[in-house]
Order: C-alpha cells, then structure tokens, then sequence
C-alpha cells in the first residue's frame, strides 16, 4: 500500500526480487552474459528498489465469486488480482535507466478533441452500473434536484427593527428584524436586499446565517461587498443600509435584482450520457441484433465516430460513463477507457474544491489542477456590475450528468451566458449538497471537484538526499493531504549534474526561493519549455533524447503535416497552424523494429524543466491523477473512479515494459533458462544466441517465432536446438554441467 494510504512505507521485497531474480539480476551484462564493458556495475541501488516498490502498490485481492470454493473463507487467490486506486502511490517513478516510469508516454491534455470518438477508443462493459465511473446513484437521475436553492428566488421577506451595526472585527454586519418568512439555505452570495416595492435596493455580498435570539426576533447578518481595495467598507455599508431601510421597513432577500426585470435562467435538466439510436457511438456498444443489445464485454471502436447535431457529445472534453437503452428497454452500461497517457508533477494552474466546508474561507478536499486537464465541474457564478467576479452561483453549465472539462472549456461556457467562473464555491444546503456536475457531490456519495478562479502552483519540498515532495499550499485551507509539507509522499527526480560529476546536483544552501522546514527546503520553482531539436534528427539522437510521447498525428484531423517526407526512419509533422520551424509544437515519429510492433513511435519534440534555486530536474511525468477525485484532508485517498483504476494499470504495464525491454533482460533470463533446461555453464556463444532470439522474437535457424521481444517459442527453440544441446562432446566434458 501507498504511504499515503496507511502512513507506512510499502514493503520492498516483492519490488527487489522482480529486479533480482526474474527480469534484469543484480549486474549490468553484455549480450552474451558477460559484464558489460568489462566491469561490475549494480543494475539498480536503494533508491530504485524503494521507488519500484512504490510501482507495485495498490494490488489486492479480487472479490469472491458464488462458482468459487477455497481453503480460506472470502479470499480469491484463483482470479487475478484487482488494483485499488485507494492504495495506490499517485507520485512520479524513476525507472533504472535514468529516466522515468512514463517517459515516450504522450500527455494527457495533449489528446485531441473527441479522443472518446477516435478510432481504437476502448469502452468496457459494466452490466449493473456497479463500477461506473460516476458515483453511485446516477442512473436515471438529473441535476435539477442539485439547484433547487440557487435558481434566482426569494430568499426570505422580514422586516426591520432597528439600525445596522457593522464590526469590521469580524467583518460582519447586522440588523435586528422581525421574524418572517425565512427559507432557502442559510448560506448564500451575492443577494440583494430590496424594500416590499423593490423601489430600492442594496447588493450585499453574503448572508452568514439567520441568527435566532428571542422569540419573534432574529437579526439579518450579512457580510458588505468587497471595495475597491479588496476589504469591505463598513461605514459606507451601514450608511447605505440604514438610508434604504430604516426600522419598520419591510424588506426581501432575493438571489436577483428586481429592477433588472427577470429572474434569471433557470438550469438545464442533464442526465447521464445517453446516446440515441441514431449515434455511431450507440450501433458500436449496443451491438443490435433483432431490436436487443448484445454488448461485448470490451468494445474498441473500428473507426472514427462522429456526433449527431445537436448531441451532448458535441460539448464534452471527456467521455466518463456511457448508458445505452435498447429497443428493447434493457439499459447497459460502458465505461470509456482513456488510451494511456501521464500528467506532469509541476504546472501552473486553478484551484479546484469538492465543497465550502465553514464560511471562512476554508474548503473540503480543496486541489491545485492543471487547468490543461479535463477534472474540474462546471459551477459559473453572476458577474458583478463593476466586473468583479461575483460568489452568487448561476445556473450550472453541464452538458451530462458528472462531467468534467478543462478550465478553458468553463470558462467560455460561463462567458457565453454572460457569467464567470466562481471565485469561490459554495454548499447549497444538506440535502442537495455541492453544486456541480454531479448530482450527488453533498455527504458521503460524492466526490466531484468544481474549478475556481483562483490561481495556484506546485512548490517542492527538497529533502536532504535529494528526494522532493510536492507541495500546494497556496490552495485554500485544506488542502489534499497528499500535497502538503513535511507528508513523506516523496519521489527522486532526475536531478541535473551542475558541476559535471556525474551526479545530480540539488539546492542545499540558503536561497530566497526556498523556505527552510524540518530539515529540508520548500521551493517556488518554474517550469520551462523548449525545443529539443531546431530540425529534423538522425534516428539514434531522437531516440536518445526524446521523452514525451504524443499521439498519432492522424487522430488530431487536418492540424498536422508531414509535408513530402512521409516516410523514413524518422517524420517530422509539423503543427498547420503554427511556423515552418520544428518547434514544441511538432511531432516526431521514430520508426520501431518489428520486434516491437513495428510502425512508427511518437514524440514530441519538446523538454519541460523544473528550475529551483539555480538547480534543475526534467518534470517528472506520472499517471495516476492527483486531482479531480474526492480526497481526504488528512493522507488517506478516497477514489471510486474508473480512470484511476485505469491509470494504475497502465503504469503496471509500463513498469513490466520498462523491465522487459532492459538491455539486461534478454541475456539474464536466457541463461537462467539454458542453465534449467541444458546445462549449467552454456557459452557466451549459446547465451547471446538465445538471448538474440528472446529479444528479436525469432529463432534464427527455423525463422519461428511471432518477431515479438520475449517469444518463448523462439527462445526455447534457441536453447534445445543449439549445437551446445546435442554435442556428445561436450556432454563427456564434466565442465560443461549438465541439465538439473
């Protein structure tokens, strides 16, 4: 389990005899199994045993099934094992080549639009809805529940006993009034006050609450609008209060403006993403035969689909859960299955929150998300008349019941009705909980977090042996247990050599970006960008240098071109709308040898660098998403998210790649092998040639194989056909050894 999912360290041994026993051993080797370049040099050190056994966290036992029987009660040990995202590490991984666990991996908010659509996109079938990506209780429901109480309504109507008192010690106003009719949350922004004509009429910021004293009285709290300074006048609003209500007054708490004449929009009812039958998407999953749906159980889509006008598909970042209905009635369900991608440790980007939690500017579960990424709901806010961003929450913008879209993509929807993006977020009430696309965020069944306007950034925390933590603290209160100082949830990044050593430098002096905490030194740090080659690169440098993968450039439409030079070991594509150049913007693809699948490997040409303190480290790239789940304040991590399980899934298969593919591997496992199966003490010859044949994925003689690295067709054939297996010669030399 992940440190931060019970405060303990995951065991190592596991991670070390992978390394040591069944894939790459304990020294690096040539071809033939001798030392490579004639000396002893460790494959992997301590810090990449702990980082590996970070690798392997999350995996449990699968649940039980009712066909099974087994000694033990409850336990599955014949299914494979399942991946708890809960008890997964989410942090970035070295591997033990000097790179990363998700590098020539392309990014993910680099995929293009309707990925969901493209040809090869995967859905998996989910036949009660049991492990939809939504929370529970989506099914059937819709959002209008979810606004009730911050739809422009009438929020209360008393009337006035005396004069206002302002204290700007605690920031608040208040005026004593007689009881009325007070209903709508005790909670609300950006009101206005307006007398029983609505003649006049005073925007206030917040109410705080209806505070009860005595029988028949309660006193109206609110707090005044911010001025031009950011602090509220106290004098000004008390003047004004008082002059527009003086004791006796009847006046209304609305969440409008009278005088404007309207009561604004009302939300647009959405539910979970429903195809009709004349979608591409819907023929693909349903799988119709006579008017009934017979769903495979995983669906890969055969070619690119398209929306029908006017389909909610059209406005989504992201595809989450997909219900399908029949025409026979029978619903079903598929979880879209996003293709293997990474986030980036560092960015710059915008607070996202799962729900205000006190009206002190505290919040539940509050993140910093890269805004790039598709994570955060859709809450908008009225804008002030002045142009300030306004805390009065306007109808949602939700194309489907729990969707999630980049910040830029909000932003524009809020634009286009003439709203903003909050500034802050805010709770309804206890029954309908948060307001966002999530019908069910409020209690224990949510867990969607909603982006704000609030800027925020990634510090690192560098620790004396040169492990770094993340850390976001300038989020509101409460922020993401995981992301907070001093938490132990560390990686090794790969620090840069600075003084040419050899080894990785990294800032242990005193510095005006670097605060000291505990021992160790919390950093501002920025991030560049830049080209890694200003034209096209032989084949050997681009597969030496380039770390970020990308997409096939066919899936991003007319955007990209190769111009005349299509073909070759290395293509360069360029970005339409950009310059002649090769530069970040551009696509490199790197032909692969058959034994690894053949057809080109995609990069784009570009290297992110985290500066600190005049020290530096490549942006460590990482799968698992650190935003847009519920989380606890404290450690431990709760998500209930397909994506996430996902993700961890294919950061295992990257991890096996990575192990696999070791320069190590292929003489290592063949000699074991030889030595099982023939004799004890083969040849360098005997090694390298099985070795060859293990990573070519072909048996040189017989030309079998499936030309697949680690075909055991071909390296059996290897090792039982070699000349050194039948040699009578050799069998009568008790040197040689013979099979165990």
């Amino acid at each position: 389990q992940a440190f931060a999912a019970e405060g303990t360290f995951p065991d190592q041994n596991f991670a070390r005899e992978i390394m040591q026993l069944f894939s790459v051993g304990l020294t690096h080797l040539e071809m033939d199994g001798s030392l490579r370049n004639g000396r002893d040099t460790p494959t992997y050190g301590t810090h990449d045993i702990v980082t590996m056994a970070r690798a392997w966290t999350g995996f449990t036992l699968d649940t039980m099934r009712g066909n099974m029987e087994t000694v033990k009660k409850n336990e599955n040990f014949i299914d494979p094992m399942a991946i708890d995202p809960n008890k997964r590490d989410a942090f970035p991984k070295t591997d033990i080549l000097g790179g990363y666990i998700g590098d020539h991996y392309p990014l993910c908010h680099d995929l293009p639009a309707k990925h969901f659509l493209q040809k090869g996109a995967r859905y998996v079938y989910q036949n009660t809805g049991a492990d939809l990506s939504l929370e529970p209780g989506y099914e059937g429901t819709q959002l209008t529940e979810a606004y009730a109480n911050v739809m422009p309504a009438e929020l209360a109507s008393v009337m006035t006993s005396g004069e206002a008192v302002c204290d700007n010690t605690t920031g608040r106003c208040r005026v004593p009034v007689v009881s009325g009719d007070m209903r709508g949350p005790l909670y609300q922004a950006n009101l206005h006050v307006v007398d029983a004509n609505g003649n006049k009429a005073v925007r206030i910021w917040k109410v705080i609450n209806w505070a009860r004293k005595e029988a028949q009285v309660n006193s109206f709290v609110w707090k005044p609008l911010p001025g031009p300074d950011g602090t509220p006048d106290f004098d000004a609003a008390k003047a004004e209060f008082d002059a527009a209500f003086p004791a006796g007054t009847e006046l209304k708490v609305t969440n409008y403006d009278p005088a404007e004449g309207s009561e604004g929009e009302s939300p647009t009812p959405v539910t979970m993403y429903t195809p009709d039958s004349s979608s591409e998407l819907y023929a693909a999953l349903c799988n119709e035969n006579n008017g009934a749906c017979e769903p495979p159980p995983v669906v890969h889509l055969n070619k690119k689909k398209s929306c029908p006008n006017g389909d909610a598909c059209n406005r989504l970042d992201d595809m989450r859960t997909v219900k399908i209905v029949g025409g026979d009635g029978a619903t079903h369900f598929f979880n879209y299955e996003k293709p293997a991608c990474v986030r980036l440790a560092v960015f710059e980007g915008k607070v996202t929150a799962w729900k205000r939690k006190t009206d002190d500017d505290e919040f539940e579960n509050a993140q910093c998300a890269d805004k790039r990424l598709a994570v955060g709901g859709g809450a908008c806010c009225y804008g002030g008349a002045d142009g300030s961003v306004a805390l009065w929450l306007a109808p949602h913008q939700c194309a489907v019941v729990g969707e999630r879209m980049t910040y830029a993509t909000l932003a524009k929807r809020c634009e286009e009705k003439g709203y903003v993006v909050c500034q802050d977020y805010l709770d309804t009430d206890s029954t309908s909980g948060s307001v966002t696309c999530d019908k069910s965020t409020g209690g224990s069944a949510g867990g969607q977090h909603t982006w704000m306007d609030k800027d925020c950034a990634v510090k690192v925390q560098v620790y004396e042996d040169g492990a770094v933590g993340l850390v976001s603290d300038d989020t509101p209160a409460t922020v993401d247990g995981r992301v907070q100082r001093s938490t132990k949830n560390t990686f090794y990044p790969r620090w840069a050599d600075n003084d040419g050593d050899g080894v990785g430098d990294f800032p242990t002096a005193t510095h005006a970006d670097c605060e000291d905490v505990d021992g160790s030194k919390v950093c501002t740090v920025t991030v560049g960008v830049a080209p890694v080659f200003p034209s096209k690169p032989s084949k050997a440098d681009a597969e030496a240098q380039l770390k970020i993968g990308a997409f096939d450039p066919a899936m991003y439409g007319n955007q990209y071109s190769c111009g005349s030079a299509c073909s070759g070991d290395v293509v360069v594509y360029k970005d339409t709308a950009g310059t002649d150049d090769v530069d970040i913007t551009a696509i490199i693809g790197v032909q692969k040898p058959e034994s690894l699948g053949g057809g080109y490997a995609w990069y784009m040409n570009k290297i992110e660098t985290v500066n600190v303190a005049g020290y530096s480290f490549r942006n460590a790239p990482h799968f698992m998403p650190l935003a847009g789940s519920k989380t606890s304040s404290g450690n431990q991590q709760k998500v209930n998210d397909f994506e996430a399980k996902a993700a961890a899934a294919h950061e295992t298969d990257a991890l096996i790649d990575h192990l696999l593919h070791h320069h190590n591997t292929a003489p290592f496992v063949s000699k074991l092998l030889i030595q099982r199966m023939v004799t004890s003490n083969p040849s360098p010859r005997y090694i390298k040639a099985v070795a060859t044949a293990f990573r070519d994925g072909k048996h040189a003689a017989s030309g079998k194989g499936s030309g697949r690295i680690g075909c055991m067709e071909a390296t059996v054939r290897a090792i039982l056909l070699d000349r050194e297996a039948w040699s009578r010669t050799l069998d009568a030399d008790p040197g040689h050894g013979a099979a165990r």
